[in-house]
């Protein structure tokens, strides 16, 4: 098997030394065994010094602040000279490999790919389709990080090669070097897809996998966002612009690249009005970051370290502001009805009421410690998110802005002037900065701002917010008023604890996430039990039976009044025409046709 991956591997350094241009780092990728996920990667690195030469696989990719550990997909690493001369190597970390150089030469290097990795976006390899984030299949050289590239591939004939790097042949592309490289993902194999344009601007839509889309609907929807978009920014970083789709059981979830992303979504989500929504609005988001984040981001992960964590505390921009933006580029451009878009407002924000960890975290800290996750039992009440934390934020950070300058400027004038600026001075912006630019802007300081609602945890002010525009927040008619701070899942026709709101009735009653409630009053307790308090009143005493690691025990659960039922944003009463104004000029939409959300 190691003569037979070696032998390919020559062969494809002999087509390289003869093929590559002076300069330019060649990668070349074979699928060998698609049922197996495996392929075999060559890069050849041109004129490199006699001494120790380094090349290293990414740690995480863009767009997850997560560390992966990319390099378990490599194996059966061998480094030869432009004559074929295998070199010494030595694995020096769990990402980087040390080559002896002997003489002055090309590095020709070679590795077996296992790629089976989709869930993570990062790189997957079939009998239908090959797809790579580069980050999670080819190593780079320090030295050699601007330069030049091209990639080239070797898949079945059938197969069609699709990528956000500029094409120059079937399957091979070419980067100015490796950020773009790995900023730009590949998918190569049989696909539907749709071409479309705007202006002089150019779309593909490339859905790999079976479902119940419609590329026309979808596309559609995509010219509508171009447009909002064009209204929000004014201008656009690219000419050229690639919808990945990936559409398979299980997969869920997306990435914004450069000038392209990827979307991941279960076969059949795409008739349902809910379904649809939130892929259109997924689509949005990922579009929005070819803005924020793409062009324009914190200074901490303005130049990636491919290596590490890359810490900021402002990354609640790059993905609540994004969040928020999505959302009015949804309204405005009619993919989402006013009714929608409040109610979708209206969630974050009965979400965020019952969030305890908004009193203990700041987006600012929740920023820097993204790359935690927060994965444990008792996330929701000891962090934010910077996702819907940081869309409420900006929410109301974009109506200060609004407030203070009689809503002759906005968040648009920000996002406006952080692209200026960074088109211009090419690096990232800091807080600092963008304090800078929001005093530019309004013709006041932030920095109350700031200390309070970025790097404090004062609570947002929501209600004067939405009064801005002429709306207010107002039980919902089904509200539940007997409250236990529980929320479950089903388990086995059980109710799971999946968690309890601290100094809730539940949490007194000492449940904890993972508890398995077997009964209620002594009846069957399913995933139905948090809507059966609706039959109790406040004050009513509740006995729960539930398993705990194997073992029963009791708890009496005393109902109380909810300190935050759930809430629907409506329009106030008696409006005048300045308030109307406003809303037009936020949502893109009257305000007197706005229905309630429910």
């Amino acid at each position: 098997m190691m003569r037979l991956i070696t032998l390919t591997l020559l062969l494809i350094f002999c087509s390289l030394s003869s093929a590559a241009d002076e300069g330019t780092v060649k990668y070349t990728l074979k699928v060998t065994d698609a049922n197996h996920h495996l392929a075999d990667v060559s890069v050849r690195f041109p004129e490199t010094a006699p001494g120790k030469f380094v090349v290293q696989l990414p740690a995480w990719r863009t767009g997850k602040y997560k560390i992966l550990n990319l390099a378990n997909g490599i194996s059966h690493f061998k480094a030869f000279d432009g004559n074929g001369h295998q070199l010494s190597v030595t694995k020096i970390d769990k990402s980087s490999w040390q080559i002896d150089v002997e003489k002055r030469g090309p590095v020709l290097i070679g590795y077996q790919l296992y790629a089976n990795q989709l869930s993570d976006r990062a790189r997957h390899i079939d009998d239908s389709h090959l797809f790579l984030d580069a980050s999670a299949g080819f190593v780079y050289n320090a030295t050699y990080r601007m330069s030049p590239l091209q990639v080239d591939l070797q898949v079945p004939s059938a197969w069609k090669s699709r990528s956000g790097m500029n094409k120059v042949g079937v399957h091979s592309f070419v980067a100015k070097d490796y950020d773009q490289l790995v900023d730009s993902p590949i998918e190569s194999g049989i696909h539907k897809f749709k071409q479309f344009s705007v202006e002089d601007r150019q779309y593909e839509l490339v859905v790999w996998g079976d479902g119940n889309y419609d590329l026309d609907v979808i596309a559609k929807d995509l010219i509508k966002l171009d447009g909002a978009a064009k209204d929000f920014w004014q201008q656009f970083p690219f000419k050229r612009y690639v919808y990945m789709v990936h559409v398979a059981p299980g997969l869920r979830g997306a990435t914004e690249h450069l000038n392209s992303t990827i979307i991941h979504s279960e076969p059949y989500r795409f008739t349902k009005r809910k379904d649809y929504l939130g892929f259109a609005q997924i689509a949005a988001h990922e579009f929005v970051h070819t803005w924020n984040v793409k062009h324009y981001r914190p200074v901490g992960i303005a130049r990636y370290d491919y290596q590490q964590e890359n810490y900021t505390p402002s990354l609640w921009i790059a993905e609540g502001s994004t969040s928020y933006i999505q959302q009015l580029l949804g309204v405005r451009s009619g993919t989402i009805t006013k009714k929608e878009f409040l109610a979708a407002l209206a969630k974050s924000i009965n979400s965020y009421m019952h969030k305890a960890g908004r009193k203990q975290m700041s987006v600012a800290r929740a920023s820097f410690d993204a790359w935690i996750g927060h994965e444990n039992d008792d996330m929701s009440n000891s962090t934010v998110s910077i996702y819907q934390e940081g869309m409420l934020a900006t929410l109301v950070l974009d109506y200060e802005i609004r407030k203070r300058t009689e809503n002759k400027k906005s968040l648009e004038d920000l996002h406006r002037a952080l692209y200026a600026k960074v088109t211009k001075e090419h690096k990232g912006f800091s807080e600092s900065e963008l304090l800078k630019l929001l005093s530019d802007i309004t013709g006041t300081s932030f920095n109350d701002f700031w200390y309070a609602y970025v790097h404090g945890t004062d609570e947002l002010p929501l209600s004067e917010t939405l009064a801005f525009y002429g709306l207010e927040l107002k039980p919902e008619k089904d509200a539940l008023k007997a409250w236990s701070g529980l929320t479950v899942t089903n388990h086995n026709s059980f109710a799971l604890v999946s968690s309890v709101e601290k100094d809730s009735p539940a949490w007194q009653a000492g449940l904890a996430r993972g508890d398995l409630i077997i009964s209620q009053q002594n009846q069957k307790a399913g995933s139905d039990l948090v809507e059966r308090f609706a039959d109790y009143k406040e004050q009513d005493r509740v006995e729960l039976q539930f398993f705990r690691k194997n073992r029963l025990k009791k708890a009496t659960l005393q109902l109380s009044n909810n300190p935050f039922p759930k809430q629907k944003i409506v329009p106030k009463e008696g409006l005048d025409s300045t308030i109307s104004a406003r809303f037009k000029s936020w949502a893109g939409q009257d305000l007197m046709e706005a229905t309630s959300a429910e």
